[in-house]
C-alpha cells in the first residue's frame, strides 16, 4: 500500500465515526425534515425546492413546503414569495393570492416587478378587476414597466368584466411605453370591448388600426364585428364583413353560424334574405333549412314568445337546444319540424353540446 493510499484511508475513517457519533442527532434530523428542501434553500433559494411540485402541477405542494418552512422558522425571500403566488395564480386561488402577498408586506419585504406580475396573472385570469387595476396603477406609480403579456392580460380581463374606461386607459399607456407595442391580441381585446358596448365608430377604427400594423383579423375579431353591427342594425356590414372571412380564405365554423343566427334574431323580417344567403355559405344544411320557410315559423315563435326562452334559446342555437331538450320544448313544436324535414344530421354536424352549456 503506497503512502497516498494510506493517507486516503485514514482521511475516510474519521467521517464514518463522524456519522456514527451523530446518529440519531442533527443529520438524522435534518433528513426527517426535508433535508434536500432545507439544503436548497441555504445555497440558493427556496424556490428550487417548489419547482418539481410547480412543474408537475402539484401546486398543494408548493403551498405545504411553504408552510413547512415557516414552522422550521426559516424566513421566506421576495423569489419565495413570487414563486408561490405565481403557483397560487394559477389554480386560481386567488384568495390565498391576497394572503400571501399580505404576509409578504408584514414581514417587511419590498414587492418587486415580479411580484406585480403574478399578482397583474392572478387578478387577471380570476377576473378580479378592481384589485388587478390596482396593482396596476401601483407598479405605474413605482415606474415600473408592464410587458405585452400583462397589458394583454388585463384588456382581455376587461373585455370580460365590462372595463371600457380602463381598457382605452391601457391601451393609451401601452402605446405611449417603449417597451411593448400592441399586438393581434391587443387589437383582439379591444375590438371585443367596443363590440359588446355596440360602439361602432370605435369597433370599425380597432379594426382599421389593427390592419394598418400589420395584423390580419381572425375569425375571432370578425365575429365581434359582426355581432356590433347586428346591434346597430347594420345589415350590409354585417354581410362585407362576413364576405370578408370568405376573402381572408377563413372557413366558417360553429361561432359563425350561431352569431349569424344571433344576429337573424335582430334584423327586421325583410332583411332576412341577405343573411339568409350567408348561413348557405357558412353551413349548406343549415341553409336550406333556413331557405324554406323555416324562418316564417322562427320567427312566430319569436315573436310569439318575445323576451322570453324560446328568443333566448333561438339566439344560442335554438333548434339545438330543441333536441337537447327532447321531453319539453321540442315535443311542442314537433308538427312543424317535421313538416320542414329537419333531421338531426343538421344540426349534430353544426354544434357539439357539453353537458355543462345549459347550466
Amino acid at each position: 500500500m503506497t503512502r497516498k493510499t494510506m493517507k486516503m484511508t485514514e482521511s475516510r475513517e474519521p467521517r464514518k465515526d463522524w456519522v456514527n457519533h451523530y446518529d440519531n442527532t442533527i443529520v438524522c434530523r435534518c433528513f426527517s425534515l426535508y433535508i434536500v428542501h432545507f439544503f436548497i434553500w441555504s445555497t440558493k433559494t427556496i424556490v428550487q425546492a417548489f419547482k418539481p411540485d410547480l412543474f408537475s402541477g402539484n401546486f398543494d405542494g408548493c403551498l405545504t413546503v411553504f408552510e413547512e418552512m415557516k414552522a422550521l422558522g426559516v424566513k421566506p425571500n421576495l423569489v419565495c414569495y413570487n414563486t408561490l403566488l405565481d403557483a397560487m395564480g394559477r389554480t386560481k386561488r386567488t384568495w390565498q393570492v391576497k394572503s400571501i402577498y399580505q404576509q409578504l408586506l408584514s414581514s417587511g419585504l419590498t414587492p418587486g416587478w415580479a411580484t406585480y406580475a403574478s399578482l397583474i396573472r392572478a387578478y387577471g385570469k380570476a377576473r378580479y378587476g378592481d384589485d388587478a387595476m390596482i396593482v396596476y396603477k401601483e407598479m405605474t406609480a413605482k415606474g415600473m414597466n408592464l410587458n405585452n403579456v400583462l397589458y394583454n392580460t388585463l384588456l382581455s380581463m376587461c373585455a370580460d368584466i365590462g372595463f371600457v374606461d380602463e381598457a382605452v386607459e391601457l391601451l393609451d399607456d401601452m402605446k405611449s411605453c417603449t417597451d411593448c407595442k400592441p399586438d393581434s391580441w391587443t387589437y383582439s381585446s379591444m375590438l371585443t370591448i367596443f363590440s359588446c358596448c355596440v360602439k361602432v365608430v370605435e369597433a370599425e377604427a380597432v379594426l382599421k388600426e389593427m390592419v394598418e400594423s400589420g395584423f390580419q383579423p381572425n375569425i375571432y375579431v370578425l365575429i365581434s364585428l359582426i355581432q356590433c353591427y347586428g346591434k346597430a342594425d347594420r345589415t350590409d356590414d354585417v354581410v362585407t364583413t362576413f364576405d370578408r372571412i370568405i376573402e381572408l380564405g377563413i372557413t366558417p365554423d360553429k361561432r359563425t353560424c350561431g352569431c349569424l343566427l344571433n344576429v337573424m334574431t335582430q334584423t327586421p323580417r325583410e332583411e332576412l334574405g341577405k343573411l339568409t344567403r350567408c348561413v348557405q355559405i357558412a353551413n349548406p344544411k343549415l341553409g336550406s333549412l333556413i331557405e324554406a320557410d323555416a324562418m316564417d315559423i322562427l320567427g312566430d315563435w319569436v315573436n310569439h314568445y318575445d323576451n322570453t326562452i324560446v328568443c333566448r334559446c333561438f339566439s344560442l342555437y335554438i333548434v339545438h337546444f330543441f333536441i337537447w331538450s327532447t321531453k319539453t320544448i321540442v315535443q311542442a313544436f314537433k308538427p312543424d319540424l317535421f313538416r320542414l324535414k329537419v333531421q338531426p344530421l343538421i344540426w349534430n354536424s353544426q354544434l357539439y353540446q357539453t353537458p355543462t352549456m345549459w347550466s
